[in-house]
């Protein structure tokens, strides 16, 4: 994988943000900032330019996806399309729909395994995914095929690369 120069890490517990640091720089991921709270995480985001950022959903009263969502409905926000991760100790259908409703362009569970994080760090770094925009969604195109025998009113045309989103 190639160098890519920054990731931000959301995390509330220390030992866990160390751990997410030092992951990203096992991928060569040469500039991490780590914060442990919301409005860090916001006041970096704003003015600051990352690859990836890593974020957690549980923040004591605080919820990541919070700050994700509102991060991509912003139709002016400079991290509007920037690749957020989204980690948290519920992998419950609901929590990982959420994720991927706020716009997440991946979901790793805790404890999270080194392998897992890695593999989800370097998709949304490699993937580059087209983003979908409605009036209740920005984010990544969630698809990973095309099914060629949908004929929906709502069918977008594909391309080779299609296959390759996450």
């Amino acid at each position: 994988m190639r160098s890519h120069g920054s990731a931000l890490v959301l995390e509330d517990s220390a030992p866990m943000r160390t751990m997410l640091c030092e992951l990203l720089r096992t991928l060569k991921i040469e500039d991490v900032e780590a914060v442990a709270s919301l409005g860090e995480a916001k006041a970096h985001l704003d003015y600051l330019t990352y690859d990836v950022a890593l974020i957690d959903v549980g923040l004591g009263e605080e919820n990541g996806l919070d700050l994700v969502r509102s991060i991509r409905r912003d139709r002016t926000h400079p991290a509007r399309s920037m690749p957020f991760i989204v980690v948290s100790g519920q992998n419950l259908r609901g929590i990982v729909a959420a994720a991927r409703d706020a716009g997440a362009n991946a979901f790793v569970a805790k404890p999270v395994s080194a392998g897992a994080l890695c593999q989800r760090v370097r998709a949304a770094l490699e993937a580059q995914p087209q983003f979908v925009e409605s009036e209740t969604y920005f984010g990544p195109d969630r698809r990973r095929r095309i099914d060629p025998t949908y004929r929906g009113p709502e069918r977008r045309q594909g391309n080779a690369d299609d296959a390759l989103y996450i």
